[in-house]
């Protein structure tokens, strides 16, 4: 009886008390008859010839397992007439690639510095691997109770086995990430095999599972649960006797040494089939493969809706394209427009402004109904050797308050500025001087207000009148109090941003850095 939950005997190249001990020969000798290998022994020194392996149960050469089975199988035995029939080539040849067909027999060296460094000697991996029960009439092999999509990987130190794993749930494909990073070991491409379940079990008193070792690794090998990815490269087919890599992954694993799991290398697989065999399950494949070639052709197809989204999409780029040439179009016929004459300086004079508002805070105050007239007249009648263009009649509102008084930030408020010259407003805080600057600019304002703003023309020598068209009557710029600057710009930067935000297009930009230099000069900022 075995040991192993997975099977019911012991498999082949394993025997002794729960199957913890490797056996010789071949896998062409019943697995309960095969001798075992003296502990003492690394590896076994009588496998059948064309065998190797810790347990001889890879099959090297081409030729080994029909000339075995030829010497084991007696020479009068009839003739498969079926197999005649239909052509099919029973010829039994060494499938030396890590793809499992039905089931593979592996053999590598486990190359892992951590590992090797605590337990120094020679550590090996031995892996069964089942796809499907292999069917011995064709093989000639002795049966034994495999299970499908099954593993059986055990772990020897010098020859004597110290834990093993058994995994199920197990399928193989081939992947597009390789194990080896020499390149020329690369080119044939990777297998790999995947299992849902993995457990893995410490045999009792072995180096690794010695509780009163130096380093009881029990419980991290109890720990070893969760899925299993067995990759391998191929095998150069070529080459008889060429090895290739391998990779044992696990989640915990993984955990502890890394993404690369543990490393197996120089890893040689082999198991017996019919060529017969092999030729169909390589038609079987090709075919599945073209079958979900074609599959994949068929849904990249364009679909209906699919269809549809593309056209949305292209309207939508259209679109926006469109948006962007006609603000190009746009753009350059400003740049074209002719510039008007520049114009001379222009005087401020505002008499008896006003302006009052509720106070804040009370449930009336947005109840505050006001009354104010505006329009945009010429006068002269505030000094006969000046035109006065009327820019603002604030008019004088009486508004209505209900539950409230109101609040008089300005009253009766009258000056003049000069044309060509700098008038300073001083006051303490909150004296009203930003409400005024927004009552010349023209800003809206929420409250109530009154008074008339006008400005004042003249030409080189004098102040004269002269008609002001109406599209020229908004001629104050207001400049905000900006406590805030652009902590990468320099101060050239920042005025050349508000130069080109300021200016039309048709100013061109020579001319916005040269404002920019004579506001540099004047500031001494050179």
């Amino acid at each position: 009886m075995s040991g192993l939950d997975l099977f019911q005997q012991c498999p082949p190249g394993l025997g002794g008390t729960n199957c913890t001990q490797a056996t010789c020969q071949s896998p062409y000798v019943d697995p309960g008859k095969r001798t075992l290998k003296p502990n003492t022994d690394q590896t076994c020194s009588s496998c059948d010839q064309g065998f190797s392996g810790i347990n001889c149960n890879i099959c090297s050469g081409k030729n080994s397992c029909q000339a075995i089975k030829s010497q084991l199988s007696p020479s009068n035995a009839p003739p498969d007439t079926m197999a005649a029939a239909f052509g099919i080539n029973k010829t039994l040849t060494c499938f030396p690639q890590p793809e499992v067909v039905t089931q593979s027999f592996s053999d590598c060296e486990l190359k892992q510095a951590t590992i090797s460094a605590i337990f120094p000697g020679n550590l090996r991996v031995s892996l069964i691997r089942v796809a499907e029960p292999e069917n011995s009439t064709v093989t000639g092999q002795p049966r034994w109770p495999s299970q499908a999509g099954t593993t059986l990987s055990s772990v020897w130190l010098d020859g004597v086995e110290q834990f093993y794993c058994q995994a199920k749930g197990c399928t193989g494909q081939n992947q597009t990430q390789a194990i080896s990073s020499v390149a020329s070991e690369t080119k044939w491409g990777t297998y790999n095999w995947t299992c849902s379940s993995l457990q893995c079990y410490c045999i009792p008193g072995t180096t690794m599972c010695n509780d009163n070792g130096p380093f009881p690794l029990s419980s991290l090998i109890a720990s070893i649960t969760g899925s299993l990815s067995l990759p391998c490269d191929y095998a150069d087919p070529s080459n008889e006797t060429a090895t290739h890599a391998c990779a044992f992954k696990g989640e915990v694993l993984q955990k502890f040494l890394g993404d690369a799991g543990l490393p197996l290398q120089n890893c040689r697989s082999g198991s017996c089939m019919a060529q017969g065999s092999l030729d169909s399950f390589w038609a079987n494949e090709a075919a599945t493969a073209g079958a979900a070639g074609h599959k994949s052709s068929d849904s990249a197809q364009l679909t209906g809706g699919v269809i549809a989204g593309l056209v949305v999409l292209g309207l939508v780029v259209l679109g926006l394209l469109s948006l962007i040439g006609v603000g190009l179009l746009f753009r350059r016929r400003a740049a074209r427009k002719p510039r008007a004459p520049p114009t001379g300086p222009v005087g401020l004079r505002w008499t008896d402004l006003s302006y009052t508002l509720p106070r804040p805070g009370k449930v009336g105050s947005a109840l505050t109904q006001m009354s104010t007239t505006r329009h945009r007249n010429n006068a002269s009648a505030f000094a006969p050797d000046k035109e006065v263009h009327v820019m603002d009649d604030l008019g004088k509102a009486e508004p209505t308050y209900y539950n409230d008084t109101p609040d008089c930030l300005l009253q009766s408020v009258s000056g003049f500025a000069a044309p060509g010259k700098m008038v300073a407003i001083l006051g303490p805080s909150g004296a009203g001087k930003t409400t005024l600057i927004d009552l010349l600019a023209g800003r809206a304002k929420s409250g109530t207000q009154g008074g008339q703003v006008a400005y004042l023309y003249m030409n080189d020598s004098a102040l004269v009148s002269q008609s002001t068209p109406a599209s020229q009557s908004k001629l104050i710029a207001y400049v905000d109090q900006e406590d805030q600057l652009p902590a990468l710009a320099t101060v050239r930067e920042a005025l050349e941003f508000a130069a080109t935000l300021s200016h039309t297009e048709n100013v061109p930009s020579h001319e916005r850095a040269q404002l920019v230099n004579r506001v540099l000069d004047a500031l001494g900022l050179t």
